[in-house]
Formats: structure tokens, sequence, C-alpha cells
């Protein structure tokens, strides 16, 4: 009994507390987006839940062959992306042919 009222004492304290100082504190740190598409592909809403859970929730089951895969696709966009970067500073200093 006297364990009960000793819970209830404690919980309205925490009530009254929390009532009386309603204001939430605001933290200086920023979130930022687990995934960022650097490609020129648009996914819907649902595609990037998913892609947002990571690699723990993936679908299928990761086998030998779709880590080779998914190292190959890493590779290739990663590959694209230079090559972006790179033609873009061409562009910039200039040095791109304008025909192509």
């Amino acid at each position: 009994m006297e364990r009960e009222a000793k819970q209830n004492r404690k919980l309205h304290k925490l009530k009254k507390e929390q009532n009386s100082n309603p204001q939430i504190q605001q933290s200086g740190h920023k979130f930022y987006p687990r995934v960022e598409n650097l490609t020129n592909i648009q996914f819907n809403q649902n595609e990037m839940v998913l892609l947002n859970k990571g690699l723990k929730d993936d679908i299928k089951n990761n086998t030998k062959n779709n880590i080779i895969k998914l190292a190959l696709d890493v590779d290739c966009a990663i590959q694209k992306y230079i090559k972006d970067r790179q033609y873009a500073s061409l562009r910039t200093l200039g040095m791109h042919n304008s025909t192509k």
C-alpha cells in the first residue's frame, strides 16, 4: 500500500511539473536525410520510405550475387557522378566543345 501511494505521489508530481512547464527545448542539432538522390531518377514516396529504412530492412536475401550486383550498381553510380562533375568543371572553364 505504501509503495503504491509513493508511486502515485511521484506520478502526480511529474504531471504537475509537465503541465506547469509546457515549453519544448529546441535543439541546435540538424538532422540530415538518410538518402540523398544524386541521380536523375525520381523516386516516389513509397520508394523513398523503403530507401530511408536502410540496408537492415532489405527486402531480398543478401546473397553473394545480390551483394556483387549492389557493388556494381554503386560503382556505376559513382563513375557517372565523377563524369558529370568533370563535365560540369570543363563547362565552367569553357574548355568543353559545345558541339556533340
